[in-house]
């Protein structure tokens, strides 16, 4: 089934970077699991390279995914506009790919928000930590909040509050956290 936040979600998103801070910004709306493949592809060739000047090795790349997501034998996957939900080992995005994939990148500042069922599995240390809590915004501390909310360091380094693996939401990173954080680094390449 079609969700009906996760498209007005990115574009708030996109939005604030660009209007507010001077980033470029892209929205693949409904992505095929081919596209968003060739997308990650031409961002790892471009920072590879930098042949534009705009994507240098010190520069900084937020990657928001928002849909559905599924769990099968302890994997997470994101699930593309063309995914088969009962076979998503072969028609997904496999969260831990993705994670040694975005590794592999030249480029100093990578910030993922996976906006998903079962995004928990996007954290390799999701199984070691002591309280095995994760927490919706709302739950949060005013301490966690403001830690959330307030940093003035670099995209890679804001903390991410993930939920609970059963929850539908997996992820909370909107245009208002952004506009509370209120300082970024100079704008660059995402």
């Amino acid at each position: 089934a079609d969700l009906k936040n996760p498209i007005k979600n990115a574009t708030d998103i996109a939005g604030v970077l660009h209007e507010r801070f001077g980033f470029d910004t892209l929205v693949l709306r409904n992505p095929t699991l081919v596209q968003i493949e060739q997308k990650l592809d031409e961002y790892r060739e471009k920072y590879a390279r930098n042949l534009d000047g705009r994507h240098p090795s010190t520069g900084q790349l937020l990657l928001f995914f928002s849909g559905h997501g599924k769990e099968y034998v302890g994997n997470g996957y994101f699930l593309p506009a063309d995914a088969d939900p009962a076979t998503p080992y072969r028609t997904g995005f496999d969260y831990s790919f993705l994670r040694n994939f975005l590794n592999s990148f030249n480029c100093q500042h990578i910030l993922v928000a996976v906006d998903a069922c079962y995004s928990v599995n996007f954290d390799p240390s999701k199984d070691f930590r002591p309280d095995h809590e994760f927490k919706r915004i709302g739950e949060l501390t005013e301490t966690e909040k403001a830690l959330t909310t307030t940093a003035n360091i670099n995209p890679a380094s804001l903390p991410l509050r993930r939920h609970r693996r059963h929850d539908a939401r997996s992820l909370q990173f909107c245009p208002e956290t952004l506009r509370r954080a209120g300082r970024f680094p100079k704008p660059g390449g995402f």
